[in-house]
This record gives structure tokens, C-alpha cells and sequence, in this order.
């Protein structure tokens, strides 16, 4: 028997308007569903300039000093990456450094910024410091407050340097090639650098070597990260090493900043888009 309560309730009319209001209800879920996305994108972005800023912020003023000349630039992709430099002179020595986090993100920044407050807290802290003995603790420090408390397996490549009034400089550590141009014949040098990445490792002190090179008045240690080398063109060709060392050889005349500021016009005149962080550090023995 036909229920005579329902049979006026469902009418096409009320039908339609259900179908309506059903329809903007869907479309209000969507937008505020839409709204919300737009909002954790623009927190992530602030997030992410915050990061920025706080990365570029921590990079040394290239400091005037009597035995030699420093030019540097980073420049930051548009995700935080994980590139490092620094500065520091001690008593009579210089030690620099330049080095990269793996991957991109507020992660790899955290543990840029690490390595940084372990870079100057080690030396800051010791009267005598030595090159090993900072590697070494700095990969400690970097395993045990990354790998073993997060369970992340997070590595960095870095290269520490210690140079003399002399133009003696001693390095250590896994990152990129070294470039090194000499004045008086005008050639470009490559130095391997050796080593294993900080991080993977609990204890490196068995495998930990330095190496020197002798700089003399006029020659150039050109350091560099892989964004520099990585970095591409519209067609897909890298940057690579031939172009970076034709840079040097057309600036090198003009000193370092000069070397400095041309590689970098020389990435951005090749690159398609950023991919990655690109820094340069220049140092020239007076």
C-alpha cells in the first residue's frame, strides 16, 4: 500500500532543489578544502624564505687579512639546500671550509647549520686547534646528534682547510675537486680531495689525512659546490668542469673577486632554472 506521508515529500521539484544544494555543498567543501591547501603552502614558503634567510644569514663577512685575498658567494635555490662556507682566522693560521648536506629542505638546513656551530664552537674552543682532530669531530658530532637520534641517514661532503702566513695550506675531508690557478704560468691545477663523507661513519680518526698545497704570491685555491658543476641548460648539458675553469681563465687576471663574481655570471648566463644551492669561495695568496 502506497505510503500516503512519503508520496508528496520527494517531488521532482524538492528533488531538484537538493540536487542544488548538495551541489554547492560540495563546492564549498571543495573550496575550503582548496583555501586550506593555499595555507599550508604560503606557511611552508614562509617556512622555507625564514630558512633562507637564516642561511644566508650565518655566512661570514669575507674579513680583510694581510697574507691573503677572499672573495666568496652562495647563492640558495629556491628550496633550502644544504651548502656551507666559512671563515674563521685563529692566532697566526686561516681555516676555511666549504661543504654540502645531501638533499634539500629545512632538514639538510638543520644540519648545515650544525656543522656550522661545530665548525666554530671546535676552534673557538681550542688554543692549538688541529685539522684532523676538527674532521674527526665534526663527523662525530654530526652522527651522533643525526643518524643515531633521528634515524636518518643524512651525510655531508666537507673539505677543511688551515693555511699559514706562508701560503701553506693543509686540507682534509671529501668534497669537491680543488682548483688551484697558478699566476706565474697562468695553468689550472686539480687536487682530489680525500676522504669519506661526514655522518655515515661513527669514528674516522683510523682513515683521516691531510694533504697540502703550496700557494704562492699571485696563485688561487678556487673551492666550489656541485650545484656550480650540476647546474644545466635549456638542452640538458651541464655546467662541468671545462666551463668553470675557462671562467677562471678569463677573470683570473682581476683577482678574486673578480673570479668569483665572473663564475657566477657564468652559471646564470648557462642555466635553464636553479636546481641547487651554487657557491664559490676564492682565496689568493698575496
Amino acid at each position: 500500500m502506497e505510503n500516503n506521508v512519503l508520496s508528496h515529500v520527494f517531488t521532482p521539484g524538492r528533488l531538484e532543489l537538493l540536487r542544488i544544494l548538495a551541489s554547492q555543498a560540495a563546492i564549498s567543501i571543495e573550496n575550503a578544502r582548496l583555501a586550506r591547501e593555499e595555507a599550508d603552502r604560503a606557511s611552508a614558503l614562509t617556512e622555507m624564505q625564514l630558512a633562507r634567510d637564516v642561511q644566508l644569514s650565518i655566512l661570514p663577512r669575507v674579513p680583510e687579512d694581510p697574507a691573503y685575498r677572499l672573495s666568496a658567494f652562495m647563492q640558495p635555490a629556491a628550496q633550502v639546500g644544504g651548502d656551507y662556507y666559512d671563515f674563521v682566522r685563529k692566532n697566526t693560521m686561516r681555516w676555511f671550509a666549504i661543504g654540502d648536506v645531501a638533499g634539500h629542505g629545512l632538514y639538510s638546513g638543520l644540519v648545515m647549520l650544525m656543522a656550522q656551530t661545530g665548525f666554530g664552537m671546535y676552534l673557538k674552543s681550542r688554543d692549538n686547534p688541529d685539522l684532523l682532530e676538527l674532521y674527526t669531530t665534526l663527523n662525530a658530532q654530526l652522527h651522533d646528534n643525526v643518524v643515531q637520534r633521528t634515524g636518518k641517514d643524512v651525510y655531508m661532503t666537507l673539505t677543511v682547510f688551515c693555511a699559514d702566513e706562508s701560503g701553506l695550506v693543509r686540507y682534509t675531508g671529501k668534497h669537491q675537486d680543488l682548483l688551484v690557478y697558478r699566476a706565474q704560468t697562468e695553468t689550472i691545477e686539480v687536487h682530489n680531495t680525500e676522504g669519506v663523507w661526514l655522518g655515515i661513519l661513527p669514528d674516522i680518526a683510523a682513515t683521516a689525512e691531510a694533504s697540502t698545497i703550496q700557494l704562492n704570491p699571485g696563485d688561487m685555491l678556487i673551492l666550489y659546490s656541485d650545484g656550480v658543476l650540476e647546474c644545466r641548460n635549456a638542452s640538458g648539458e651541464q655546467f662541468d668542469t671545462a666551463r668553470l675553469m675557462a671562467a677562471i681563465q678569463q677573470y683570473a687576471p682581476d683577482g678574486p673577486e673578480a673570479v668569483q663574481s665572473g663564475i657566477r655570471k657564468a652559471c646564470f648566463d648557462f642555466l635553464d632554472k636553479q636546481d641547487d644551492d651554487l657557491t664559490v669561495m676564492v682565496i689568493q695568496k698575496k
